[in-house]
């Protein structure tokens, strides 16, 4: 009796183990690609764990959720991308963990590149390499470079464009700067985009509903009045500029169509604060489309 409940127990055991192999096996089909993303800094090499590709509209982001690296690609087609001041594709690294203590520890790439080797439309993946040198914005003699970065079958999400309704690029005393995070904050009669960069800038370009295409002058005055067009950027919170030009500075609207939700325009201005802070702003150009803003679905 013994001896055939011992042989009982070990034929269940057997079972059971068999089963649970069969829905291991289940769970991890043997044709699932595996997202890969790594790179090479410091002398180490680096893999990242659940990797993402994110299509926001008109750009492409490979990352992570986290903070540690960011790569930006103007599309999604197969070729090679160049990072520099002239193309709106461009890549940012984190260091972990955060030597800076009480400051970003963002580095922003000045040179490098980014190839797409293969797009996947059917499946939504793509794969590719990339290489970047990157400078801390506060040292420019600081630099870190990312070799050897890959990345494979990546799942591309599509994220709804409607917090990203714009692009504005510039020249802040001869640096050059991408905005990506642009949102249209609504006023009974005029608009304000708001342009936020990760290494600190935020830019506000006000105009006001009645405005066309045309050439505006850019009164002496702080933001706010809803009839005049206006400028105002701000830099780590306590650096605020007003719209205040030391020079005679003009805003061009080129494209002016508040009926289907779409400007276009450019501008350069001297702005000054009430402490003699002088900042340029140089070659700046603005492209914005949005959503009217709706309450519920």
């Amino acid at each position: 009796m013994k001896n055939l409940l011992l042989l009982s127990t070990v034929l269940f055991a057997i079972l059971l183990s068999t089963s649970c192999k069969k829905e291991e096996t289940q769970e991890q089909p043997a044709n699932e690609l595996k997202a890969v993303l790594e790179y090479d800094e410091g002398g180490q090499k680096y893999s990242i764990p659940s990797p993402v590709a994110e299509w926001h509209g008109d750009f492409l982001k490979v990352g992570t959720y986290a903070r540690k690296l960011s790569l930006f690609l103007e599309d999604c087609k197969e070729g090679t991308y160049e990072l520099n001041q002239n193309s709106f594709s461009e890549a940012f690294y984190y260091p972990y963990p955060n030597e800076k203590r009480f400051s970003s520890n963002l580095y922003e790439e000045t040179s490098g590149s980014i190839t797409v080797t293969d797009y996947n439309r059917e499946d939504s993946l793509i794969s590719g390499t990339f290489e970047f040198r990157a400078t801390y914005p506060y040292d420019q003699n600081d630099k870190r470079e990312i070799t050897n970065g890959v990345f494979e079958n990546l799942k591309i999400e599509r994220v709804e464009p409607f917090a990203l309704e714009g692009r504005i690029s510039t020249m802040i005393d001869g640096k050059a700067f991408k905005f990506r995070d642009v949102y249209i904050h609504h006023h009974n009669n005029s608009i304000t985009a708001i342009a936020t960069h990760p290494s600190g800038p935020v830019i506000n370009i006000l105009i006001p509903r009645n405005s066309t295409e045309g050439t505006y002058d850019i009164p002496e005055s702080e933001l706010g009045p809803t009839d005049v067009v206006g400028i105002l950027y701000q830099h780590n919170c306590n650096a605020l500029f007003h719209n205040s030009p030391t020079t005679e500075s003009q805003m061009i609207l080129k494209k002016v169509d508040f009926h289907n939700r779409s400007i276009e325009g450019e501008l350069s201005v001297t702005l000054s604060d009430n402490n003699e802070g002088i900042v340029a702003i140089e070659n700046l150009t603005f492209k914005l489309d949005w959503f009217e803003p709706q309450i519920g679905k």
